[in-house]
This record gives structure tokens, C-alpha cells and sequence, in this order.
């Protein structure tokens, strides 16, 4: 069984989820992931179990040699609850594959918090890296090391002509690929977000909302994902600095629709900002869709001055988005529901409530024009 201090620690996001307290904060951060597999042991998918756990076996100590490691924390994903594998799954410490998996098949947290290694997922060894904001070069860093030691400490399977062969022949090269964690709720209001994916789908990428994946919803609630696939060989630092320069575009892309709200759609805005607020004030059960469009719009709020704190409120509304579900109040740590259950419970038990009961309602200048 799990200890109760591992079942903490799963629910702990990762730090760049707790550093959205900045102004006009669009980029929330981004994710590095480097995979490998062994050469001559099965792909995780074909494989059996006693294939991987000898493959966990002997994997595992040789991760614990990589800087970092040596205190992480192991753990068997037979043991993890399926609540908790939704929650690793919204952090981006779980991938979806992994999610499912069972006997042989395990995770190391490691003690920063920024990574985590991922053993017999699709791949026999899978990396995810976290960073905040839009610098690319500590992410690059960390994959360029791992895959050094890695080819040092085990037979990885890479071929002169493909680079490193993975599950998926398409995939194979440099096993690297990056995503973004972007807020935009303007764009989301303005219509603007088809556009930006048809625009990213010719550029090689891809932007999808942050919750599509969990929760088979196609609205992304003002939060969304932008992705790149495997790099080909030789090619990481290319894509890496392609897709922060896209994600910076789509910052400032971001900024400039709030200006425009802000100008020319002032009681358009003041609305939708106002709706959410008296929803988070008076609402006790939401859908967790709704939930979250609501944080979300309060939070742009907040971006244009149209709401101000009075003072430091106890849930602050971005990392809420981004954590989903479980927040750290012992009302919430002793009920035994689902993940759902535990959202609508958050919900009635007033957290949010008295979260909205720190904002200030702001007005635009009387000098614009309301019309």
C-alpha cells in the first residue's frame, strides 16, 4: 500500500504550477520530454509482466545515479490510486499511457519537484521536465544531460541513420518533444482559438485544450496546450526554439485582445468578468467545466484591474486551474470521494466562496467609452 505522506506528495503540484502570481501571466510554463528505450528488450505495449518489471529492475538504479535522483521517490503504479492518476495526469507527471498501466510499471518523483521519470510507459524510460515561463534553455539542459548519462549507464536502442528508435517507428530521432501551458482567455472570448489551431497545424504543432485530455471536453476554459511532436534527429534545440517563439507570439497575441477588450468591448468585458465573480460568490455546486471557465475569467480580471484583492487570498485562481481538483483543506482530505465528487464538495464547502470574498470590484476609467 501507499504511504499516506506518497498520496501527499502525489497530490503536490509540481512548482511551476505555484508561480502565477505576476501580472498579465500567459506563459505558465512549459514541459520537456525525452524518452528512450533499451536495446533488445520488448516495447512496454507487446511486452509481459515479468518483461517489465526485469526492465523496471533494472532501469531503476541506474536512474537513481542521474543528478537529482538519488533521493527520488519510487513508486508502483499498481499502487497508485486512480483519483490520484488523474490528478498526476493533469500535472503532466503522468502521460496518458502511463495512466493505464499496471504491474512492472513505475514513476520516480524526484525531490525538486521538476521531474519525473516514468519507467515502462510507451517507452521503457520517459522523462518529463517542468519549467516556468517561456526560457527553453534549462529544459534543453536537462534533456541534453539525461540522454548523455543515459547512453552511458544502458544500452539504449538507437539506430546511425533514425537516431533513437521508439514504440512508434514515425517517432524515432531525437526522442525529444516540448508543450506549453498557456491562459488565454481573451483569444477563448474573442472567438479567436480555431484560427490559432488551424495556424499551428501548418507550422508542425499543435494547441488543444489543457483538460481535453482528461476530461473529453472540447472547450478549453481559457486554458490550453501548445505541443510539438518528436523532434527528428538532430533537430531538438530547432524545434524547442520554434515553439517558444510561437508561444511568445501567442502572448502577445493574448495581451493585444485584452487592450482591444479593454477599448472597444469595455461592458462586454465588465460582464463577463462580473458573471464570474458573482458566480464564485453566491454558487456552492458547479460542473467542473463551469468551475473552471469561472477561475479562469476571474483571473483575467484580476489582469485588467476590473478585480483587486484585499489581501492575499488563500487559493490563489491560476495553480486552482491548473491543480483541477484537490486542494489542501482538510475538509476536502477527509471526504472519500471521487475526482468529481471532490471538486463539487471544494465547491460547496466555500472555499471558493470565501476566496471571492477577498476580491474588489474594479471599474474602468469613466473616461472610456461605454457604449
Amino acid at each position: 500500500m501507499i504511504s499516506k505522506a506518497n498520496l501527499k506528495l502525489l497530490s503536490t503540484p509540481p512548482k511551476w504550477i505555484n508561480r502565477a502570481t505576476q501580472k498579465n501571466d500567459v506563459i505558465l510554463g512549459m514541459m520537456g520530454r525525452l524518452v528512450r528505450n533499451l536495446d533488445g528488450c520488448v516495447f512496454p505495449g507487446w511486452s509481459t509482466e515479468e518483461q517489465r518489471c526485469a526492465v523496471a529492475d533494472r532501469v531503476i538504479p541506474e536512474l537513481r545515479k542521474l543528478p537529482g535522483c538519488k533521493a527520488a521517490t519510487e513508486l508502483a503504479m499498481e499502487d497508485i490510486p486512480y483519483e490520484k492518476r488523474r490528478l498526476m495526469r493533469m500535472h503532466r507527471r503522468l502521460s496518458a499511457v502511463m495512466s493505464a498501466r499496471g504491474t512492472g510499471c513505475k514513476v520516480l518523483l524526484c525531490p525538486s519537484r521538476d521531474c519525473v521519470f516514468m519507467v515502462n510507459e510507451e517507452e521503457h524510460i520517459a522523462l518529463h521536465a517542468f519549467r516556468p515561463g517561456n526560457d527553453p534553455a534549462p529544459i534543453l539542459r536537462t534533456l541534453r544531460e539525461t540522454s548523455a548519462k543515459l547512453d552511458k549507464l544502458l544500452p539504449i536502442a538507437k539506430d546511425e541513420t533514425h537516431g533513437y528508435l521508439t514504440s512508434c517507428p514515425d517517432d524515432s530521432g531525437d526522442g525529444t518533444a516540448f508543450s506549453y501551458i498557456l491562459h488565454l482567455p481573451a483569444l477563448d472570448m474573442a472567438g479567436c482559438i480555431p484560427q490559432i489551431m488551424r495556424a499551428t497545424e501548418k507550422l508542425d504543432m499543435g494547441i488543444c485544450p489543457y483538460y481535453a485530455v482528461h476530461r473529453g471536453r472540447s472547450e478549453g476554459c481559457g486554458l490550453y496546450t501548445l505541443y510539438s511532436d518528436m523532434s527528428p534527429k538532430g533537430c531538438t534545440e530547432v524545434v524547442a526554439a520554434r515553439l517558444a517563439h510561437v508561444a511568445a507570439r501567442l502572448e502577445e497575441r493574448e495581451l493585444r485582445m485584452r487592450e482591444h477588450l479593454i477599448k472597444n468591448l469595455p461592458l462586454e468585458l465588465e460582464d463577463r468578468v462580473y458573471r464570474a465573480y458573482g458566480t464564485a460568490l453566491c454558487t456552492r455546486l458547479l460542473s467542473f467545466s463551469e468551475a473552471v471557465s469561472v477561475l479562469s475569467v476571474i483571473r483575467l480580471g484580476l489582469d485588467v484591474d476590473l478585480l483587486s484583492l484585499d489581501e492575499a487570498p488563500a487559493v490563489d485562481p491560476l495553480p486552482l486551474l491548473l491543480i483541477g481538483t484537490e486542494i489542501s483543506t482538510p475538509a476536502l482530505n477527509d471526504k472519500p470521494y471521487g475526482l468529481q465528487g471532490q471538486f463539487d464538495y471544494f465547491l460547496r464547502s466555500g472555499v471558493l466562496h470565501l476566496f471571492a470574498q477577498n476580491l474588489e470590484v474594479k471599474e474602468f476609467d469613466s473616461s472610456s467609452n461605454h457604449e
